[in-house]
């Protein structure tokens, strides 16, 4: 079936919308009157936050950037039938990552992607999602979790035949090597062994500098 352009770039355009809406920039900028990504590993991220000031804003953070990729596959499912909804869960992604005022600063997109999963594929999600702890628990690098999900991610799917078409599985395709490209210098600190570890011990407004 051909795939209407008009509706291929209204949902372009939601999911963008939406992914750009930055949790953490906007949580940074109000509530401290200060910029994220003058912090850490620099990005606006619900990991960054939760270093930066703390567990509460981390989880806030995390629940603004699930929503925002959940909203946006949902959505454009509603108005146009379900292939356009990854088209707009990949445009929240890039939304998220490279938000246009923020001079295309964004997060890594591992927290959109969870939301777009949920709206897509929320079986396959969940065995990702035990996957990302058992890994975060045992590693406390949630860098590894999120690489180590987006390697099993497309083998996972295509051969669980959890996804919906094509489309589905190609966009769980582009989204697992773009979440591991985003977190290149992650790897990089991996290997050398000087990648920050996962704390709950941080208060609010203790900022890590790197």
């Amino acid at each position: 079936k051909i795939m209407d352009i008009k509706k291929i770039i209204i949902s372009i355009i939601i999911g963008y919308a939406l992914g750009m809406i930055s949790g953490g920039y906007f949580i940074s900028k109000f509530v401290f009157k200060d910029d994220i990504r003058n912090y850490g590993s620099h990005n606006t991220g619900a990991t960054n936050m939760q270093r930066t000031y703390g567990n509460k804003y981390g989880f806030i953070t995390l629940f603004i950037d699930v929503l925002k990729g959940y909203l946006s596959v949902f959505l454009v499912n509603k108005l146009f039938g379900n292939n356009y909804g990854p088209i707009a869960g990949l445009a929240a992604v890039f939304g998220h990552n490279y938000p246009f005022y923020l001079k295309f600063k964004g997060g890594k997109g591992l927290a959109c992607t969870t939301g777009v999963l949920i709206a897509m594929t929320p079986k396959l999600l969940l065995i990702l999602l035990v996957i990302f702890i058992l890994t975060v628990l045992i590693s406390k690098y949630v860098s590894l979790g999120a690489i180590v999900v987006s390697i099993v991610a497309p083998i996972l799917a295509y051969f669980s035949k959890l996804y919906n078409g094509k489309i589905e599985f190609y966009t769980i395709i582009i989204l697992a090597l773009w979440i591991i490209i985003r977190h290149h210098q992650n790897i990089d600190r991996l290997i050398k062994g000087n990648e920050n570890k996962l704390s709950f011990s941080k208060k609010r407004g203790n900022k890590w500098l790197k």
